[in-house]
């Protein structure tokens, strides 16, 4: 495995606190597979098996809800140290409630339900993080919920603009997908995203420069909520 993807890997939840050696040695222990992906590759169609857990090494995934004309909407972007289906593993239902696309050149690390639960009999210190991946993933589903009973748009983005300066601790947003993708997570019109965008930049709430946003009154955000 590259270098850089041992990096990514232990920035994942997951593998948190382990250094690259820790790493080699405990996936020399366990069933795990490297797939590459083209842009617009399918990785998992909606309810196919899902038997192994993945995080992402490079590139960046959409959840996709497809409806019957072939049209759908993104649900949800990933990017790299990002994981999924750990939830759906240990689960009754145990397939795939959304589609999965590769939207760029993505190489993703799948690690088999087994080696999970070997890892957790084994490893205390990932049996904690993998505990921290599920709580985490509810607090996430919470805060969706709570970000779409907004009423208005301006409050739909300040609360993900948030959210994401929370996570990172930087000004500076990057958005890894496009605005017709956020504006399909945020469940508006991607036309009144960019207007209220525009909005917002105006009144001096952030600052628009490509496919970053920098915040620039965090408190004036805050107060909106």
């Amino acid at each position: 495995m590259k270098g850089s993807w041992l990096k990514e890997l232990s920035q994942s939840v997951l593998f948190r606190d382990y250094t690259i050696a820790e790493l080699m040695d405990l996936l020399s222990q366990v069933n795990y597979a490297e797939r590459f992906y083209g842009k617009e590759e399918v990785i998992a169609l909606e309810d196919a098996p899902c038997t192994q857990v993945g995080i992402i090494l490079e590139g960046a995934v959409e959840v996709q809800k497809l409806h019957g004309a072939g049209s759908g909407v993104t649900i949800q972007c990933l990017t790299p140290h990002q994981i999924f289906g750990e939830v759906i593993i240990f689960s009754q239902r145990k397939t795939y409630p959304a589609t999965l696309v590769a939207n760029s050149a993505t190489v993703i690390l799948f690690i088999s339900k087994e080696s999970i639960l070997q890892l957790c009999r084994e490893e205390e210190r990932f049996l904690e993080n993998f505990m921290a991946l599920l709580s985490n993933k509810i607090l996430m589903l919470n805060q969706k919920v709570k970000r779409l009973a907004y009423p208005s748009i301006r409050q739909k983005i300040a609360d993900w603009l948030l959210e994401h300066y929370r996570l990172s601790g930087e000004n500076t947003i990057n958005i890894p997908f496009t605005k017709k993708a956020w504006s399909e997570q945020l469940a508006i019109p991607r036309p009144s995203l960019s207007r209220e965008l525009g909005k917002m930049q105006e009144d001096g709430l952030i600052y628009l420069n490509g496919s970053s946003i920098t915040i620039c009154d965090q408190q004036a955000l805050e107060r909106l909520l």
